[in-house]
Parts: structure tokens; sequence; C-alpha cells
């Protein structure tokens, strides 16, 4: 049984990182590890962490960015998968099953991500999202064709192209990065089954208040594809 190494950066996550906890410990597939990467919170995230539980792996950095904690957490994962969460969501309970069923069955698939709900603060839903079954270059320069948080990759993967672009770490998009940099290599599929929901909210990585900072990212992303195809 393949074991899976879950991602889960946190900084000032306080008032949701125990629900997003929850979802994970509670999944059908067991054979996982947990490690969340403190991202020098100055709220109360480390005091909302279950007691002893050996599938939690807590590690507190220094305030360094979302790149920097991804890639410590990707340094450190010991899993066969590897799959990403935030700290503010949840997935649902048969969300690693599923992507693990799919991993062990589709050699070529070296990234599996999966349809996301989305929430307001409230937990209120607001809208769907699905991504294409087999993305291409050409899908994936129009829009990010991957939702992050629901993603499951092959460990081969983190080794064969390593981590997140530095250039992403204070801003945002360090996954649109990667999923060109993974397609250059393995093929990307999704499932438009949703077992995963995001909750927005301004301070979300899809808050209303970082759409230009977004869209500047995203060129960036499509700039530095374009410039390695031409190598």
């Amino acid at each position: 049984m393949p074991k899976v190494s879950i991602l889960m950066p946190a900084y000032n996550a306080g008032k949701y990182i125990s629900q997003a906890i929850e979802s994970v410990l509670n999944q059908t597939y067991q054979d996982f590890e947990l490690i969340i990467v403190d991202d020098g919170s100055t709220d109360n995230t480390k005091n909302i962490l279950p007691g002893i539980n050996p599938k939690i792996r807590y590690f507190p950095i220094p305030h360094s960015g979302i790149v920097t904690a991804l890639n410590i957490g990707l340094d450190l994962a010991m899993g066969d998968y590897i799959a990403r969460h935030d700290a503010d969501d949840w997935s649902h309970p048969e969300r690693f099953a599923r992507q693990v069923e799919f991993l062990d069955s589709s050699p070529p698939c070296g990234v599996f991500g999966t349809g996301m709900l989305l929430v307001d603060y409230r937990g209120f839903p607001t809208e769907v999202l699905t991504y294409p079954a087999e993305p291409t270059y050409n899908d994936l320069m129009k829009k990010c064709c991957v939702a992050h948080p629901t993603a499951m990759m092959r460990s081969e993967v983190y080794k064969e192209i390593g981590g997140y672009d530095k250039d992403f770490n204070m801003g945002c998009c360090e996954d649109y990065d990667y999923w060109f940099r993974v397609l250059e290599k393995f093929k990307i599929f999704n499932t438009d089954l949703v077992l995963y929901t995001k909750r927005v909210h301004d301070e979300s990585n899809i808050g209303r208040g970082k759409r230009k900072t977004i869209r500047a990212f995203d060129e960036l992303a499509r700039l530095k594809s374009r410039i390695r195809r031409l190598r």
C-alpha cells in the first residue's frame, strides 16, 4: 500500500486549521503522514494542533514564504505519493483513496487533481470548479488547469523536476509554474469528482484583494515556460 505525504503549509491559520487537520485524519485511506510546515505564524496555530499523533509531523520555521515552506515539506516527505492541502480548507473523506487508486492504475500520470467546491468565509457554497481531464500545454497557457490544494503527485515528479520556483515565493501562482514544468516530463490528469472544499476569504490565496497580483504572476509563469521551450 503506497504511503502518502500530505503537505500543509500554515501561516496564521489558527482560525481554520483544526477543520483542515480533522478532514485529513478522518480520511478512509489511512497510510499517510501529515507534514505541517508552520511559516512563522504569530497567532495560535501551534496551540490548535492535536496532541501527540504519530501521523502528524510539525515543523515551525521563521516566516519565509509559501515556496520555502512547500520546498521544506517536499524535502521532508517520505511517501510514495505527495498531496497538497491548504490549512483553511478541508478534504472529503474519500479524497486520498480515490487519488491513490487512480495513480496506482495509471503509471503515465505524474499529477492527479480533483474538482473543488468553493465556499465563502461562512462556509456557504458559491461555486464548483472542474478542470480538463488531461490538460495540454495549450490548455495550460490559457489558465491554470489543476487546483493546487487538490493535487496528488508521485514522489518521482519532485525527484525529477525539483521544488517550487523561489521567484514565486512572496507572491502566488507557484503551482501554475510547477504544472508547466511537470507537463514537460509527465502527464497530468484531473477528475471532475469534487473531493475538496476551498474556503475563499480576503486572506486566502484567491481572495479578491490578490487578483492583480495573480494576473502578474500568471504571466510570469507563462513567460518562464516560453523561455524553456525556446532553449
